[in-house]
C-alpha cells in the first residue's frame, strides 16, 4: 500500500504543471529601436559568454563573446544568433529578473561570465545604453 501511495505521489508530481515563467517579458526598459542592446554591470563592465573552441592540433582557445539582448528579451550574439545552454535551450531575461529558457526552466546566471568568472546571481545588470545615458545626465547636471 505504501509503495502504491509513493508511486502515486511521484506520478502526480511529475505530471504537475511547471511554474509559468514568461519569456520575453523583459525586466529592463528597452530603448527605442530594434536592438540588439549590450548587457553590462552597473560598474560599466560587459558580461560575456565563454566557450572553448578547437582550431586544430594544439590550438584550443577560450573565446569570450559580448552578450546582447533582443527586443523579445532573448540573450543573443550581436549578429542575432541566440546563446544556448548545454541542453540547446535559448535563454531569456524574464520580467522577474530570472534567466529562463524557452522551455520555461530557470537558468543560473553563471551561464555568462564577468572577468572570466561565472556571473553572480547578485550582480545587477542593465543595458550599456542605459548606463551611458545615466552618466551623460549626471555630467549635464554638474
Amino acid at each position: 500500500m505504501r509503495k502504491l501511495i509513493a508511486l502515486s505521489l511521484l506520478v502526480l508530481s511529475a505530471c504537475s504543471p511547471q511554474p509559468e515563467t514568461s519569456k520575453g517579458d523583459v525586466t529592463v526598459t528597452l530603448p527605442p529601436g530594434t536592438g540588439p542592446w549590450q548587457i553590462w554591470t552597473y560598474n560599466g563592465e560587459p558580461i560575456e559568454y565563454e566557450t572553448v573552441e578547437y582550431f586544430g592540433t594544439d590550438d584550443v582557445r577560450v573565446i569570450r563573446y559580448p552578450v546582447y539582448i533582443s527586443v523579445t528579451g532573448q540573450f543573443i550574439h550581436k549578429n542575432g544568433k541566440p546563446f544556448t545552454t548545454v541542453k540547446n535551450e535559448t535563454v531569456y531575461w524574464a520580467q522577474n529578473g530570472n534567466f529562463v529558457s524557452d522551455r520555461h526552466n530557470i537558468i543560473p546566471r553563471r551561464i555568462f561570465s564577468l572577468h572570466g568568472e561565472p556571473l553572480s546571481n547578485a550582480e545587477p545588470l542593465l543595458l550599456k545604453e542605459q548606463l551611458l545615458e545615466a552618466k551623460a545626465d549626471m555630467v549635464n547636471q554638474l
